[in-house]
């Protein structure tokens, strides 16, 4: 097994990344500071991260249930959230493979 950090990995669930680089879920505090939902700040660091050539992306802290916000300006989606700034938060993600 190679430990290269640029050679591909197999998951046992079958998908293969293409490089061991991984970002790990991290609290951002970038959401918007009312509505808390991705705004272009969080959604720029998003792209850059993936522009970088990350193999795996685990996004930040995002709660279901308004009453348990884990810290400001964490991303909420929840029944009010817009989800077209979610899908654009995906799609910058996933921009470069």
């Amino acid at each position: 097994m190679s430990t290269d950090i640029n050679t591909p990995l197999t998951l046992p669930c079958g998908i293969t990344l293409p490089n061991r680089i991984a970002k790990s879920a991290m609290t951002e505090g970038l959401a918007h500071p009312l509505y808390s939902d991705p705004n272009e700040a969080l959604i720029q660091l998003y792209k850059r991260w993936g522009e970088g050539g990350l193999g795996m992306c685990i996004t930040g802290n995002a709660f279901i249930d308004k009453r348990y916000r884990e810290a400001p300006r964490t991303m909420l989606l929840d029944e009010s959230a817009d989800l077209e700034k979610f899908k654009k938060l995906a799609r910058a993600i996933s921009a470069q493979g």
